[in-house]
């Protein structure tokens, strides 16, 4: 329809009104709308895109979008496709796309890609976009992607969203709000704390990827010196950490935001693991004890050797000597290596033993549960007398006896004489004593 006056001629005619009349013909848009730059905010996670005419909003395909680190894609280029994403704008020639957090931590993954405007190019396929006439977009190809005409780089600090602690296994998960670099991350500057104790962490962090998800597993040292501690101990609120802003950095060198108090763990796994018997150490005469090395700290507190037998073979076979010890002094703080100063009636009943404990192979230790305990209260794992474990080193018994004095009895016809350990009456020849009647005679 036409108004009347609503056009003139050049002599200021107006023009005479029409009623409502159907065209007589109407020429299609059959143009495809294309994409004239783009800019990339890697800060705000977002992409925003102009094209050439008004675009459907609601055909706009972000899997159709890939990015690449430079312009002719070939087998050794960056690349990345959208898996999603969601439009922030109406229908218009500028499309404001916000990209899912997997996207964005995955693109930063992918370092250099979309680091800095020369690194961030961008193709995609004619599914990307429809314009209101439902023609598809013209595709910008991968030989000849589009570069970014603006770029805004990462400027905020990345934050610790929550960790994790599992004394199982002696791990620690780290969950960040972003991708980390790996390469940066400094385990010493993490502590573990309670409110009276705290540890500076030592280990290995992993994987070694660019990712959100950092674990370290614990040095042994540290996961000992751990697990000895009141710190991160079953139904305590006694698991905080602190840490400092160089522990790890961004894909773009920012660093780790440290909060006003310390976070506390949202995950917990005790330690249901019972302590090992990694190897029966040390017999040694001289010192007089025995040394057993357990897979993790133990309680010494809880130390009970009478669960201890010294046996002469791997499995104790009738008539063959043992003792199960009567007890022990400790005297050393928890470890994971435990020497045990024997008694004086035990050290005697060995010696006095043909064979029980005469070289390395005849000295065999086997050791019950109630022996020790670790300190989350779980028993020792057994080492049966029929499975018996010899001694890495055997220091022998390298001590001359001595007679330290005798009695003489004309009365009843003996001596008797007192050695200074005990000694074989086998092996004692009396065809070599000489009585005298006055010293040096």
């Amino acid at each position: 329809s036409l108004a009347g006056g609503s056009i003139r001629d050049v002599y200021g005619n107006p023009v005479t009104p029409v009623a409502l009349q159907m065209a007589t013909s109407v020429q299609p848009d059959v143009s495809q709308p294309a994409l004239w730059y783009f800019s990339f905010d890697a800060n705000a996670g977002n992409i925003t895109l102009t094209f050439s005419e008004t675009v459907n909003v609601d055909t706009f395909y972000p899997p159709a979008l890939t990015l690449q680190s430079i312009s002719n894609r070939t087998a050794t280029t960056i690349t990345y496709t959208l898996t999603s994403g969601v439009v922030l704008t109406a229908n218009s020639t500028v499309v404001l796309l916000a990209l899912s957090s997997t996207d964005r931590n995955a693109i930063k993954a992918l370092s250099p890609l979309a680091s800095s405007v020369s690194t961030t190019y961008l193709s995609h396929t004619s599914s990307l976009v429809k314009d209101m006439s439902g023609n598809m977009a013209t595709a910008i190809p991968p030989s000849a992607a589009l570069l970014a005409s603006n770029f805004t780089p990462v400027t905020t600090p990345v934050s610790l969203v929550n960790f994790t602690i599992d004394l199982n296994q002696g791990t620690l998960t780290f969950n960040f709000n972003e991708t980390v670099n790996y390469n940066t991350f400094n385990v010493p500057q993490f502590t573990l704390l309670s409110a009276n104790v705290s540890l500076q962490l030592a280990g290995t962090a992993s994987p070694p990827l660019n990712t959100t998800t950092i674990v370290i597993t614990l040095s042994f040292d540290t996961l000992n010196t751990l697990k000895s501690l009141p710190l991160c101990t079953p139904g305590s609120q006694n698991c905080y950490l602190n840490f400092t802003s160089s522990a790890v950095q961004d894909m773009s060198g920012n660093g780790l935001y440290v909060p006003p108090a310390p976070i506390a763990s949202v995950g917990y796994v005790p330690d249901t693991t019972p302590p090992t018997v990694v190897s029966f150490t040390q017999y040694s005469y001289p010192l007089q004890s025995i040394t057993i090395t357990f897979s993790e700290i133990v309680d010494v507190s809880t130390f009970d050797a009478t669960g201890i037998t010294l046996q002469t073979f791997f499995t104790i076979l009738p008539g063959e000597g043992y003792i199960q010890l009567t007890g022990g002094i400790l005297n050393q703080s928890s470890s994971y290596i435990v020497v045990i100063t024997l008694l004086t009636p035990d050290l005697n009943y060995i010696k006095v033993q043909p064979t029980l404990c005469y070289r390395r192979n005849t000295c065999w230790l086997s050791l019950a549960n109630i022996t020790v305990k670790d300190f989350s209260n779980n028993p020792v794992i057994a080492v049966p007398n029929d499975t018996a474990l010899y001694p890495l080193s055997f220091i022998a018994d390298n001590q001359n006896v001595s007679l330290q004095y005798y009695d003489f009895s004309l009365q009843y016809g003996n001596m008797t004489m007192y050695f200074s350990k005990p000694v074989s009456v086998s092996l004692l020849n009396p065809t070599v004593l000489t009585l005298l009647g006055q010293p040096g005679a």
